[in-house]
């Protein structure tokens, strides 16, 4: 990316090591011309491999969001005058294909679900997985909000600690999967004692693969002490747990759906956990972000106006607040940031009328990232991104991404977001960031660093 006196320009050339890269870098432009006159500046641009698009601006201030291939963000600030001569490189390899999906699955028969799950699996060793998350430490809790009591995860059997590099091929062992209600996961990533959990038993088997059903519970919108989370344990020692997202209201079918828990210890890439919800009429929104691509919704943008889905599910909230987080996540990744301006208010609305699930603030500060309407929209953008921390773990993985990236870019001008923004990247590093709802994961005990 070169910033010169009279724009930017945007050079793409395809990932390191591959000689044929067919996806794009989708970078977003957003700032106020030097004069402080006129609107807000809002521009999109779309460049394939192997290829440089230029964007002439105003001299100004810009914050640059740039979109890579394998679904990074990355967002940088820059100014533009007369002296502007900067070149920035950004590294990223391509994303491996995200293989199976549950979401996708949802309305097949159990047998067609296990047969696309097992056919996805691939054929290695998990040490590249294991000896990522030896590194990543356990956060103590934010002062001044939601601590837990360290929680004891897992235990090493051997007594010599667990080195990646000798573990046996992996053999398939049916987890322990146990539930949680009201069990609040703080922010910082850690989780309760064993005796906060209850025991499930699954609905279905096959080959050491499991099928959960959970059904909505209480009817009221999710909050901290009736959240519940699923939490599996494997015969290594290692840990995930699921954030369910209940209730779950369907307006379609005008009932409460149930979530679909998929667990196969034998999958590689991400984690071994998925999860899915029963709603027909988000099927389509909701299967990409379970692909971890909300940005790549831009395809099917026709079908979703056609029936003004995003629309309708932002402003039906108070039915399905989780459902008009999802959609907004997808809306906001997808259409321009100068349209809509009635989710201005919705959005802020969504956050005011449920405190309890992270993501109605998250979106309600990505909007204000997005559009700003005043001087007062950075600190309205960092006060709701405090909320947002304070409610605890984003129901949705993309959450999970914003939530960091933008404490990381506001902290410069609000100091106390720094150590949010340490904690939310610890987050990031436990969520497989490919699905569309949270999965944390947590190395065995004996492998996490002191």
């Amino acid at each position: 990316m070169m910033i010169t006196p009279s724009g930017i320009t945007i050079s793409f050339g395809g990932a390191r090591g591959r000689a044929d890269d067919s996806q794009t870098v989708v970078a977003r432009i957003y700032g106020f011309a030097q004069d402080g006159q006129g609107d807000p500046i809002a521009r999109e641009m779309v460049v394939p491999a192997g290829t440089r698009v230029e964007q002439d601006l105003p001299q100004g201030l810009y914050n640059v969001e740039l979109t890579l291939p394998s679904g990074r963000i990355i967002q940088r600030n820059v100014r533009i005058d007369e002296a502007s001569n900067e070149t920035y490189e950004f590294f990223d390899d391509f994303a491996k294909p995200a293989g199976f999906s549950l979401q996708e699955s949802v309305g097949r028969d159990v047998g067609a679900i296990f047969d696309r799950a097992l056919a996805s699996r691939e054929v290695s060793d998990r040490s590249l997985y294991h000896s990522a998350f030896a590194k990543v430490n356990s956060a103590r809790g934010i002062r001044g909000r939601s601590q837990l009591p360290d929680a004891t995860i897992g235990t090493d059997k051997t007594g010599t600690g667990f080195d990646p590099a000798q573990q046996p091929p992996i053999r398939v062992v049916e987890p322990t999967v146990s539930v949680g209600v009201g069990t609040h996961v703080a922010l910082c990533g850690k989780i309760l004692d064993d005796d906060a959990w209850d025991v499930a038993q699954p609905k279905e088997r096959r080959a050491g693969t499991a099928i959960w059903h959970f059904t909505h519970g209480a009817a009221h919108p999710p909050d901290p002490a009736t959240r519940r989370w699923a939490r599996v344990t494997f015969s290594s020692g290692a840990i995930e747990v699921a954030s369910l997202p209940l209730p779950w209201f369907c307006m379609a079918s005008g009932a409460f759906v149930p979530v679909e828990m998929l667990v196969d210890p034998a999958r590689v890439e991400g984690a071994a956990t998925s999860l899915a919800v029963h709603d027909e009429r988000l099927a389509g929104l909701l299967a990409f972000l379970d692909k971890g691509q909300a940005v790549a919704a831009g395809p099917m943008l026709q079908s979703l106006e056609a029936d003004n889905l995003i629309e309708q599910t932002i402003y039906a909230k108070t039915s399905n607040p989780l459902a008009a987080c999802a959609a907004a996540y997808v809306g906001l990744a997808v259409y321009p940031p100068d349209e809509r301006e009635q989710w201005d208010m919705w959005l802020g609305n969504c956050m005011k009328r449920f405190p309890g699930v992270p993501d109605s603030a998250i979106v309600h500060a990505r909007r204000l990232v997005l559009r700003p309407t005043s001087r007062e929209s950075n600190a309205e953008a960092a006060e709701a991104l405090r909320r947002a921390c304070d409610a605890g773990v984003p129901f949705f993985s993309a959450g999970v991404g914003l939530l960091r990236e933008m404490l990381v870019l506001l902290s410069t001008d609000f100091p106390d977001l720094a150590p949010l923004a340490d904690q939310a990247a610890r987050l990031a590093a436990r969520v497989d960031a490919q699905q569309a709802f949270t999965v944390l994961r947590f190395a065995p005990q004996s492998t996490r660093k002191k």
